[in-house]
């Protein structure tokens, strides 16, 4: 008897099921909507961030390239290249200049480049560094290292400037050989005295040459002497000697 109130109590129940259900409907749509459109603009933002990425992993190959032939070309240079600290430490430094001091870029590097000279050249680094220091401008020196295996020395140009970075001051230096000018200019000097002896004496002989008379008699014209003095080229003792003139 009581099967048909129980129906019609379920059919209530479902009809407001499904009108709870109907009444829903536009707002679970709307949220739906939203969350598609968020969705799609993350998977927009995603792919902009990969090819962000891309960009920036291809910038960062090509700074990577550029860095490392850079740095060849640092390194390979034909003039040495070392920055000091304010305090005179190796703070960098290329493959030639590590020639030229004869030691690796380990032992180098973390080191004073003073303590890595001979003895004789400190000096003149250490008043270099000072000029520079005092100056703020461009200094240069020329220093001799004598090696310990012998042989001649080597003669190295040290250009220096100060230089301002995050860490503070510090030393951007050039280090030049310079040894083979410097024998070049050595020997024109050694010739032009080699020219100068020729031309005061001669070396078969060694007796004044005729500038040698030239030059007295030039002298003994211009100066007018009394009669009966001679007049002797100043100048040169040992040939007035030669010519028989009284000393």
């Amino acid at each position: 008897m009581d099967h048909p109130h129980r129906e019609g109590v379920q059919g209530d129940v479902g009809q407001a099921k499904v009108r709870a259900v109907t009444a829903d409907a536009p707002q679970d749509r709307a949220t739906l909507h939203r969350v598609l459109r968020d969705l799609r603009d993350l998977r927009i933002h995603q792919l902009e961030l990969v090819q962000q990425n891309i960009a920036l992993r291809e910038t960062q190959r090509a700074l990577e390239i550029s860095r490392d032939r850079y740095a060849e070309l640092y390194d390979r240079a034909p003039v040495g290249y070392c920055t000091l600290s304010a305090l005179g430490v190796i703070t960098g430094i290329n493959l030639t200049a590590t020639t030229l001091l004869g030691m690796p870029r380990e032992r180098l590097l973390g080191t004073s480049l003073a303590r890595r000279l001979p003895k004789d050249p400190r000096p003149a680094l250490r008043d270099l560094l000072r000029r520079v220091a005092s100056t703020g401008e461009h200094q240069w020196a020329e220093v001799a290292i004598h090696r310990q295996s012998g042989g001649n020395a080597l003669h190295l140009r040290l250009d220096c400037d100060l230089a301002r970075a995050e860490e503070g001051l510090h030393y951007q230096c050039a280090l030049l050989d310079i040894t083979e000018p410097r024998r070049l200019l050595d020997r024109l000097r050694e010739r032009e005295r080699q020219l100068e002896r020729l031309a005061h004496q001669d070396p078969l002989t060694e007796l004044p040459n005729r500038l040698v008379f030239d030059d007295g008699l030039s002298q003994a014209r211009s100066r007018r002497s009394t009669p009966g003095s001679c007049v002797r080229p100043a100048h040169n003792a040992s040939a007035g000697k030669a010519m028989g003139w009284p000393t």
